[in-house]
């Protein structure tokens, strides 16, 4: 059980086994959700059953057509928050050491300055120096902690966001390149594909989003 708050940098590499659920929840209910990303593991089967238990009742007021189903799912939202604040206070200390570290604390420092700056077209070797650390101390530390190089996680920023403006904007595509700090359209372009496997009109006209967020 993974919680991510809002504004946070994250990414998720899954193979073909793999399944899961995203509940987005609303900021009118954020005050109710930790500040910091918190990664529970649950273990015990009846606890298990009690979250998924939580969440079926919530997909049911979501999807129905009764009376009242959104106050209903905002309470059900509440109880799952519960749920969690509970996990919590019971989880055992089973922490993974690299996300307590100096090099987990500047890569967390370093994906903060990356969600405020990354439209202007920044080099890593402008983070690191606002960081006060080298380029390849800051690369190493990225590796060690997440298993990205730090201008990977640059670039997965970049092209999430060139993704949703693509997707969800009707802005011109050398706007998008302007804007997240790009030289040229045609640089853009060649990027983007790159990554995507086609250019940014194609992507556009497929209307989905598979990047990393």
């Amino acid at each position: 059980l993974i919680f991510i708050p809002a504004h946070t940098m994250y990414g998720f590499e899954v193979g073909p086994t793999v399944f899961g659920q995203i509940v987005a929840i609303p900021a009118a209910m954020a005050g109710e959700w930790p500040d910091e990303p918190i990664h529970l593991r649950l273990r015990d089967v009846a606890v298990q059953k009690e979250f998924t238990g939580l969440l079926d009742g919530l997909e049911r007021e979501l999807t129905s057509d009764r009376p009242g189903r959104q106050r209903a799912a905002h309470y059900r939202l509440g109880l799952l928050s519960v749920f969690f604040e509970r996990q919590q206070d019971q989880r055992a200390d089973t922490a993974d050491p690299r996300h307590d570290s100096s090099a987990a604390r500047l890569v967390a420092a370093y994906t903060d300055l990356i969600e405020r700056d990354y439209r202007v077209g920044r080099r890593v070797s402008d983070y690191a120096a606002d960081l006060g650390v080298t380029p390849t101390h800051l690369t190493r530390c990225c590796k060690r902690t997440c298993g990205r190089s730090a201008l990977e996680l640059l670039n997965d920023r970049v092209h999430y966001e060139a993704c949703v403006l693509l997707r969800d904007t009707a802005r011109p595509v050398q706007d998008i390149a302007r804007d997240l700090g790009f030289r040229s359209p045609a640089y853009f372009s060649r990027a983007f594909q790159s990554r995507a496997g086609r250019t940014p009109s194609d992507f556009r006209r497929g209307g989905d989003l598979r990047a990393r967020a």
